[in-house]
C-alpha cells in the first residue's frame, strides 16, 4: 500500500496543479516521487534519492529526443481530457473496417476505444485514494501517476516492458507482449493469439537486427493481470551503451500497441479512432544512473477536475470477432470503471 504521506501529497499537488510523478517500478513497494528537478523517497517530505533520477514521458510516436522529463524538459502538446466515449455501435463498426484492411495486407491494427465520464463534484482529494487501490492489485506492473499542467493527469499500471537497458554494459531486455484472453484457461492459446504475439516478436527481431544487434527470444509464457492474461515472450541481447535512444526509436511503438506494417497500422488508427492518443501508446521510464527502464503506457486513464478517459484497445487481425474484441477492451478496462465508479459517486474505495 502507499504510505498514507504519499497519498497526501498526490491530492496536494494535483490540487494545486504541480507539475510532479510518482512511480511505482515492479516489485517496488517504496515509491519515488519527482519533482522540481529531483527524486524523492515516498513524498517531496521524503529522502532526496542518493544518485539522479529522472520521471521521462513520450506520448503515442514521440521520439526518444523530444521525450518530456518531469521538472526538467515540458511536453509542448496540450492534452485536454476527452469527453466523449467511443460507443459499441462505433466500435463494431471501425473493427469491421479494420479487419478488412488487415486481411487485404494481412496485417495487424491495434484499435481503442475511450470510457468517459464527467465527475459528480471535484474529487481532487481522491486521486491518491484511488491510486493506492489500484496499484495495490497490480504489484509485478510499472505504476505510476502524474500531472503537469499541459498534460493534466495520468494514472496507469502497465505490464508491458518496452525497454530495459543497462547503461553500463548495453545489455538490455524487452518483450514481445501480445495475445489477450480471460484468465484461467487450461486450454492452448490459440492461432489468432499466437500470430498476434508472433507478429510483434518478428518485428522486433528484424528491427534490432537492421541494427546489427543480435537478439535472442524465450519460450511464449503467459503472463497474468487480473480478469485477463496476455501471451508474452523475452527478448535479450546486448550492443553499445549509446545506442539506447536508436533502440528505443526502432521499436516503439511495437505492434502490441499499433500493428503491422508500421505505417498501414498508423493509417487506420488515424482514420477510424476519432480520439487523441495522447500518452496512450507512449512509453514512461525511469532514468537512473547505471539503468533505463521504460514502459508501454497502457492500462492508463487521463483526467482532470472535470472528467477522465480510460483507455482500452486491442490487436485486430484479420481473424478478429468485433464481438470479442469489444469484450476484451471491457475486460481490460473494467477495474478502472469500477474504482471510478465510486469517485464519482463519493463512495468509499476498499
Amino acid at each position: 500500500m502507499l504510505p498514507e504521506v504519499t497519498i497526501r501529497h498526490i491530492n496536494k499537488a494535483i490540487r494545486q496543479c504541480r507539475t510532479f510523478a510518482l512511480a511505482l517500478p515492479p516489485g517496488c513497494e517504496e515509491p519515488l516521487w519527482f519533482e522540481d528537478g529531483l527524486c524523492y523517497n515516498a513524498s517531496p517530505e521524503g529522502r532526496l534519492t542518493d544518485k539522479q533520477y529522472s520521471f521521462e514521458i513520450s506520448p503515442w510516436l514521440g521520439r526518444f529526443n523530444d521525450r518530456g522529463i518531469i521538472g526538467k524538459k515540458k511536453i509542448q502538446e496540450v492534452m485536454l481530457v476527452q469527453r466523449q466515449s467511443t460507443s459499441k455501435d462505433e466500435y463494431l463498426e471501425a473493427v469491421g473496417n479494420v479487419i478488412k484492411s488487415c486481411s487485404e495486407r494481412y496485417g495487424k491494427t491495434v484499435y481503442s476505444r475511450i470510457i468517459c465520464s464527467d465527475l459528480i463534484e471535484n474529487p481532487m482529494e481522491r486521486w491518491g485514494e484511488l491510486a493506492n487501490v489500484f496499484f495495490e492489485q497490480f504489484p509485478l506492473t510499472f505504476r505510476y501517476v502524474f500531472y503537469t499542467p499541459e498534460t493534466k493527469g495520468w494514472m496507469g499500471a502497465t505490464p508491458e516492458l518496452l525497454l530495459d537497458f543497462d547503461k553500463t554494459t548495453g545489455e538490455f531486455h524487452t518483450v514481445a507482449f501480445a495475445g489477450t484472453r480471460k484468465s484461467g484457461s487450461s486450454e492452448s492459446w490459440d492461432a489468432k493469439n499466437v500470430h498476434e504475439n508472433r507478429i510483434v516478436l518478428d518485428y522486433i527481431i528484424a528491427e534490432l537486427k537492421n541494427m546489427g544487434i543480435d537478439a535472442t527470444a524465450s519460450d511464449l509464457f503467459t503472463i497474468n493481470y487480473g480478469a485477463i492474461e496476455h501471451l508474452c515472450s523475452h527478448i535479450t541481447g546486448s550492443t553499445r551503451v549509446a545506442s539506447l535512444p536508436e533502440i528505443i526509436d526502432a521499436i516503439n511503438p511495437t505492434p502490441a500497441l499499433c500493428g503491422f506494417p508500421k505505417l498501414s497500422a498508423i493509417d487506420d488508427i488515424r482514420r477510424y479512432e476519432r480520439h487523441d492518443r495522447y500518452c496512450y501508446g507512449g512509453f514512461i521510464a525511469v532514468n537512473e544512473p547505471n539503468r533505463y527502464r521504460a514502459f508501454v503506457n497502457l492500462r492508463c486513464l487521463h483526467f482532470d477536475e472535470v472528467g477522465y478517459s480510460i483507455y482500452g484497445g486491442g490487436g485486430i487481425m484479420p481473424e478478429s470477432n468485433p464481438y470479442s474484441e469489444f469484450e476484451e477492451t471491457e475486460a481490460k478496462t473494467s477495474l478502472l470503471c469500477g474504482l471510478l465508479e465510486k469517485i464519482s459517486a463519493k463512495k468509499h474505495i476498499v
